[in-house]
């Protein structure tokens, strides 16, 4: 049969018969190259297949060894067919029965051939183009393919192996072997090592691979085939000159060889896993036995320990429960004393007990799971087990569990008993600390009352009892050092008492006790006492001082006018006399008998009279003008009328007249007697007519203009001297300024510089060198004023000093200064803020550090545990590593809170300017741990996933663990909180919430079955721990409570005295331009100033109110520890202000008290007079003093104001007297009624809570006040003189009243809705109008009110004081109306209204309720915790009802956290308690 060629399996190509007919080829003559090529080729394959026919005959060898047969010729031996038939038999395990053991024929080895490959395709080989023939004619190739094709099946593929997987198995098994690269099977084996490696992989003892040679490839050979052979019988299919001669080597024959030795490899595997099987049988045998007896033995055991453990549980349970119920009873000591046993059973006596729970349940469980295992080995192998898991039911962990949890119950309830005790006697023997505490305080201020008490009873009596300048001195001094040594240390001990005080109220609300009595409010009490006293005995002080000064000047004033009229007297008597004799001496003809006694009597006239005598006198009178109008100026000066001079200046004038008539009438007598009377006589008479009366009038009119220009001048000086000063501050404010600048700037450059110290400095220069150049500069813009008020008074003109120094200097002197406090304002505000910061900032970043660091710690602590990635080969491993994956979550789960709590201080940290940048660097570091949740989730997922069955205590040991973990996180949490207190993060909510999880991870914390000792003892100390930590966090969140209440009442008053300071600056500026006349203006009225300082009068209360609201913030800020003044204005600059205007406005009253008369006549009088001088004497202006006997003040002040030719026309001192004075444009200035109301409501309440010491301020104030029935109002007041009723009987009334009034009534509080209805009346008033609106048809447009109402009235006073004592007087009033109205305890809630009116003045009305509600319109909602808001305080003015009122304000007293839903009828009143309840309250009306 012919068949066809495949080209593709070379090696079963048939060889064609040596007579088969060839095809025709046409001969070409190929080059020589390619015929050694293909002759190279030839020989090549010759050599493969020969080394290849050895191979495979060993390889037959090695099969056909079991049976004896040995080839020695494969292609001959193979050709009968038995051998091949021996072959598959040995190869297949199969035996085939029916074929020629010796054919004796061609056919018959057909035969055999054919039943051989029949079989071979049975097995599912697959043979192409072989067939019997082929192997019957010993066809090599076909042979050896058929070989290679069952070495394929046999060896290689019978372990599931190709060629590239047995070369890939080589190439692992040589991996790492030096000198082995295994890249084909040709080469690659020829050195040996590769067998070498291999051998030596499987067994290392068997040859020494590290002493092999790689160029001794032979060698290796050798060594490999040998061991291979005589250790694991590996048949030499090769031999090493095969493989490391020349000749290349056969791919096939290696990979023949290299299957025999995976061969060999896994038959020594297999043989050794048999053997094993043969002994774990044996052993198994032996076991089942041994676990017989062992299953007996643990049972009994099991039985036994669980009978004794039980018996100690019940026995601690029961000991547990009587515990429980005898604790209540204990003595504090007892009770600690079994705290500390139960301290003690916890640490020894109960661990080992858990830990032989454990133990029991876990030999339950192992009993449990051995029992199971022999029931199912006894089901398996037909045996009978002999312990049954019946037999140990009542031993199961879930019993023995539930009678240690029974147990911990009892235990527990036992701990909270004494917990319960011993907290109770902690909480008495706190509030025993704090009754101490109280006994002290309220001793220290009982010491304080007491010394008040004294003090101001001593300056009451002492303002009663003014006695001489000895004794008003001695006072004096005893004020001072009452005020300045004794005062401050009393005041500070006060502040201090008052922080404790305060501190005293929190450990009350800690302590849920109702709060203390109100000692501050007693104390600030009596401290108003002391003061008013202080101010009265001062003012009383310096009243009578004044008016001893004013006696004593009156006096002195009283024997200068005495003596000036007596002076006068004698000179009207002598000019009388000497007149009388030149009238009778006319009358009688006494003119000389003879022509020369005539002579003689005209030259005495001339000479000694006219010449000597004449101008003594007239000097004299001179003398007793000037002394009289010094008396007249000083009278003025004390607002006393004038003087009523005896004998009066006209009769004096009349008297000098009729003494220079007579003088003239004898002088013409005597010339008409010697006959001389001619023309030049009658002129010179008539000349010396003219110079008397010129001199006259001169002596008479110039006086009040050199006075005036005496007031101009000194006011010029003055205005010099303030526009000096005022130069020197503007000069001082500007340097500085830029001091302070400079300051500022290298605050700037170091962010870092702590501010306590400029703080302080700041302050210092504050009440130190700037106070006095403030004070400076106040003294010279009020002399500045005051000079410029003075010289436009006496009509001097414009310009000058005072107009310079008004309008220039002033001005930049203030602009300077106001330029200065703004640098120092904004130094001020960096230094505070840094303050701030380093109280809350610095803390908080310090916070974010440490936890920061805490979480960055972890991480890179638990960074392999994170990074992890296998996921285990076995159970054990996948549940070593879920646990600890879950346990690396449960952290990452608290570290993630933790960032979680970081982030609003990081936030709050990152708007701030200095920390935010390294606040959001810190924070970023840990910004990303929330994120890690998730791989990690995935990762315990795949670890679960991994692990099908976790056993049940390692999940409870790991859950106690992380609960463990938990509780210790709480305990750092807290450690936090109570270690490193932070009040600007911490809040009382924050320990509230931290209490409770702390609370409940503890009461959750109990041991599980099978717990460590060392996990137990762990959990043990962590709450033991808690519990002491516990109990310190309620007193944490009193103090948090009382810090943050003390925060919003700092920010609070530091906005309230900012706010009064800013008033009163706007006021004070507001004054002082109403004061200030125009700097341009010539003249200015008298009555303008007087009109100015009357309305700056009425304006002074309120920049008192504003100076006391500050002294109030100010005063409460100290017991808040709060010494940062936030405003650059001062209460020492308040003072001076103040202090400023009273003398400025003293000063003014007095300018218009020198203020001219008929400015205009004198200066026509002296202009004429001048002019009859000029006619009567022929001198020149130079000859007026030495020739004239004029006064040389009158001739200097001639001199200064005439032209230098000395004409009379010239003189014109005051040009503006001819002009008409412009009536002065006074600035608006309005009044401030709701300031001025509530200093009136002010002194209201001080008649209603001190109504003791408010009788004695006002006895003090009014004694001697009352003339009769007309009262003179007090300076304070105003001064005016009101005409009463009753007199001073109403005020002893009053006075008596209020000594027996019980005080402490309700303190009144302004409501705008009232002081509306107030002001309506008042206008109505003013307005004259015939009726009223009556007071209910006032308030129901306004609101709602319930209660008591009422209104008082008074007329003619504006002074807040004199409002309230005039209302409280009543004058007139049999029933006392207004009185009853304003001591009326149920009136609580006032209004005010001020008008003018058009015959008293003025009218002001008071407006009482009891309850008045002011409604809102729109819906509102607020929230306030300690200090209510503006809102706040609307809505609460909005509820008609005391009950809801108070319930939202006494919660807001307390601390607690109030919330307020307003809408128009109805209010919703959330109060938030501390353990976070809330209580809701609904109000609604009509």
């Amino acid at each position: 049969v012919v068949k066809p060629v495949r080209q593709a399996m070379p090696f079963f190509v048939k060889k064609p018969a040596a007579d088969a007919v060839r095809p025709a080829r046409i001969s070409v003559a190929a080059p020589p190259e390619d015929i050694a090529v293909h002759s190279k080729i030839a020989d090549l394959r010759e050599t493969h297949a020969l080394q290849q026919l050895r191979t495979f005959t060993r390889w037959w060898n090695s099969v056909l060894k079991s049976r004896g047969i040995k080839i020695e010729d494969l292609l001959t031996e193979v050709s009968p067919g038995v051998n091949p038939i021996a072959l598959y038999e040995e190869l297949s395990g199969t035996f085939l029965r029916k074929y020629h053991k010796n054919p004796p024929s061609r056919f018959q080895k057909l035969e055999n051939q054919n039943l051989f490959l029949r079989s071979l395709k049975e097995k599912g080989l697959r043979l192409v183009n072989i067939g019997a023939e082929d192997l019957v004619d010993s066809n090599r190739t076909l042979i050896l393919g058929l070989t290679w094709t069952l070495i394929l099946r046999y060896e290689i593929q019978k372990y599931g192996a190709s060629e590239q997987e047995l070369l890939r198995w080589v190439k692992a098994c040589t991996l790492g072997y030096k000198g082995v690269d295994i890249a084909s099977w040709g080469e690659s084996f020829n050195d040996g090592l590769a067998f070498c490696a291999l051998l030596h992989k499987h067994d290392p003892s068997c040859l020494g691979y590290d002493a092999l040679k790689p160029a001794d490839g032979h060698g290796n050979l050798e060594k490999a085939f040998t061991t291979a052979e005589g250790r694991w019988g590996v048949p030499r299919l090769l031999e090493p000159h095969e493989l490391a001669g020349p000749d290349p080597t056969d791919a096939k024959s290696v990979i023949t060889y290299v299957a025999k030795l995976k061969q060999a490899f896994l038959d020594r595997e297999a043989e050794m896993m048999r053997r094993l099987k043969e002994e774990e049988a044996a052993r198994a045998a032996a076991v089942r036995a041994a676990r017989q007896a062992e299953l007996k033995r643990m049972a009994d055991e099991l039985n036994t320990g669980v009978d004794a453990w039980t018996k100690w549980t019940k026995d601690k349970t029961a000991g547990f429960d009587k515990g429980a119920r005898d604790a209540p009873a204990l003595k504090e000591e007892a009770a600690a004393s079994a705290r500390e046993g139960l301290k003690r059973f916890r640490a020894t006596e109960k661990p080992p007990k858990a830990a032989d729970k454990a133990r029991l349940a876990d030999l339950f469980n192992r009993l449990r799971g051995e029992i199971l295992a022999d029931a199912m080995a006894a089901a398996n192998e037909g045996y009978t087990p002999t312990v049954s898991e019946a037999q140990i039911a009542a031993c199961a962990p879930e019993v023995v569990g539930a009678h240690w949890a029974e147990m911990e119950r009892a235990e527990r309830e036992y701990e909270e008993a004494l917990r319960r005790r011993l907290g109770a006697a902690e909480a008495e023997r706190r509030a025993k600390a704090t009754d101490d505490m109280l006994g002290a305080l309220t001793g220290r201020a009982n010491d304080l009352s007491s010394w008040l008490a004294d003090q101001t009873r001593k300056m009451r009596d002492d303002t009663k009892s003014l006695g001489g300048p000895d004794d008003l001195a001695k006072k004096q001094a005893g004020l001072d050092k009452l005020l300045t040594d004794e005062k401050p240390p009393k005041l500070s001990d006060t502040e201090e008492l008052d922080r404790e005080l305060r501190e005293l109220g929190d450990r009350f609300v800690a302590e849920g006790r109702p709060a203390p009595p109100d000692l501050s409010g007693k104390l600030a009490e009596k401290w108003s006492g002391f003061d008013d006293a202080a101010d009265a005995l001062a003012r009383a002080l310096e009243e009578a001082r004044a008016k001893k000064a004013r006696e004593a000047s009156e006096a002195e004033m009283d024997r200068k006018q005495a003596s000036n009229e007596a002076d006068s007297n004698g000179w009207l008597d002598k000019v009388a006399k000497k007149a009388a004799d030149f009238d009778k001496a006319v009358a009688t003809g006494d003119t000389g008998k003879t022509r020369d006694e005539t002579q003689a009597k005209l030259n005495e006239l001339r000479n000694g009279f006219q010449g000597h005598a004449k101008p003594a006198w007239a000097a004299e009178r001179a003398a007793i003008d000037d002394g009289r109008r010094d008396v007249d100026a000083r009278r003025r000066a004390e607002a006393r009328p004038p003087a009523a001079w005896k004998p009066p200046n006209d009769a004096l004038t009349a008297g000098w007249a009729k003494l220079g008539q007579a003088e003239r009438e004898y002088e013409k007598a005597l010339l008409d007697k010697l006959g001389a009377l001619a023309e030049a006589e009658q002129e010179r008479l008539r000349r010396a007519a003219l110079k008397e009366k010129a001199l006259a009038d001169i002596s008479g009119e110039l006086p009040p203009l050199i006075y005036r220009r005496k007031v101009e001048k000194a006011a010029a000086a003055a205005a010099a001297e303030a526009a000096a000063t005022a130069k020197a501050v503007s000069e001082w404010a500007a340097e500085q300024r830029a001091d302070l600048e400079a300051r500022l700037g290298a605050l700037g450059s170091d962010p870092t510089a702590a501010p306590e110290g400029p703080l302080a400095a700041l302050d210092a220069f504050g009440e130190g060198d700037k106070a006095d150049r403030r004070r400076a500069l106040l003294g010279a813009r009020a002399a500045a004023v005051e000079a410029l008020a003075a010289r436009q008074i006496q009509r001097a003109g414009g310009g000058g000093p005072a107009e310079e120094a008004s309008a220039v200097a002033l001005p930049t002197a203030e602009a300077a200064w106001s330029a200065m406090e703004e640098a120092e304002r904004r130094l001020k505000h960096v230094l505070q803020a840094r303050v701030t910061r380093a109280q809350g900032a610095a803390l908080e970043w310090e916070r974010l550090q440490r936890g920061v660091g805490r979480v960055t710690a972890w991480l890179d602590a638990s960074t392999p545990q994170r990074m992890r990635t296998e996921i285990g080969n076995s159970e054990g491993e996948a549940g070593a590593l879920l646990g600890e994956a879950r346990s690396t979550a449960a952290a990452l789960e608290l570290q993630a809170e933790a960032v979680a709590a970081l982030a609003p201080l990081a936030a709050r940290l990152a708007r701030d300017e200095e920390f935010g940048p390294r606040a959001i660097e810190c924070f970023a570091q840990v910004e990303a741990v929330p994120s890690l949740a998730t791989p990690m989730a995935d990762r315990i997922v795949k670890l679960e996933q991994e692990l099908e069955r976790q056993r049940r205590l390692t999940a409870e040991r790991l859950a106690f663990g992380n609960a463990t973990s938990a509780l210790e996180a709480a305990i750092v949490q807290a450690q936090e909180l109570l270690g490193f207190p932070v009040d600007t993060v911490d809040t009382p909510e924050i320990i509230h919430r931290l209490r409770e999880l702390g609370d409940k991870r503890a009461s959750e914390l109990l041991p599980p079955e099978g717990a460590e000792p060392p996990a137990i003892a762990r959990a043990q100390a962590a709450v033991d721990a808690w519990r002491e930590l516990a109990s310190d966090l309620p007193a944490r969140a009193a103090a948090c409570e009382a810090a943050h209440r003390a925060a919003l009442a700092a920010q609070k008053l530091q906005e309230d005295y900012v706010a009064a300071a800013e008033a009163f600056d706007k006021w004070h500026a507001e004054v002082v331009a109403l004061l200030s006349p125009p700097a341009t203006a010539g003249a200015v009225a008298a009555s303008d100033v007087l009109r100015a300082a009357a309305i700056a009068m009425e304006q002074l209360p309120v920049g008192e109110a504003h100076a006391r609201a500050a002294g109030v913030a100010a005063r409460q800020m100290a017991t808040y520890n709060i010494a940062q003044n936030p405003s650059v204005l001062t209460l020492s600059h308040m003072a001076a202000a103040l202090d400023q205007l009273r003398n400025l406005l003293s000063a003014l009253h007095a300018a218009a008290r020198d203020a001219p008369t008929n400015a205009t006549v004198p200066t026509a009088r002296i202009v004429a007079a001048l002019e009859d001088l000029a006619a009567g004497t022929k001198l020149s202006p130079s000859q007026l003093g030495g020739e004239l006997g004029l006064v040389p003040e009158h001739v200097d002040f001639l001199s200064s104001e005439m032209d230098h030719a000395m004409a009379p026309k010239s003189f014109d001192p005051f040009p503006a007297d001819r002009q008409p004075v412009p009536a002065l444009p006074l600035p608006k200035v309005t009044l401030d009624l709701r300031a001025h109301g509530l200093s009136v409501i002010e002194h209201v309440n001080k008649a209603r809570k001190e109504p003791n010491n408010y009788a004695a301020r006002l006895e003090a104030d009014l004694t001697g006040a009352y003339d009769s029935h007309i009262f003179t109002c007090p300076p304070s007041w105003g001064g005016r003189k009101l005409r009463t009723a009753e007199g001073e009987p109403a005020l002893h009334d009053l006075l008596r009243t209020l000594r027996v009034a019980p005080g402490n009534l309700p303190v009144l509080r302004l409501v705008s809705a009232l002081d509306d209805a107030a002001q309506q009346l008042a206008e109505e008033l003013g307005a004259g109008a015939a009726s009223s609106t009556p007071l209910v048809n006032r308030l129901q447009a306004r609101g709602t009110f319930s209660g008591s109402a009422g209104e008082a009235v008074v007329y003619g006073v504006r002074q807040p004081e004199a409002i309230a004592a005039q209302l409280l007087l009543s004058d007139g009033d049999e029933q006392r109306r207004n009185r009853s109205f304003l001591l009326n305890g149920e009136l609580k809630v006032a209004g005010f209204g001020l008008a003018d009116h058009p015959e008293h003045g003025s009218v002001c009305v008071l407006v009482f309720t009891s309850l008045f509600a002011t409604p809102i319109h729109e819906p509102a909602e607020v929230e306030c915790q300690a200090e209510p808001s503006e809102l706040f305080m609307r809505i609460i003015d909005a509820i008609p009802s005391d009950q809801a009122r108070d319930i939202a304000t006494d919660a807001l007293v307390l601390g607690k956290k109030v919330k307020l839903g307003y809408k128009p009828g109805a209010v919703d009143i959330t109060v938030t308690e501390r353990d976070g309840s809330q209580r809701c309250s609904t109000l609604k009306w009509a």
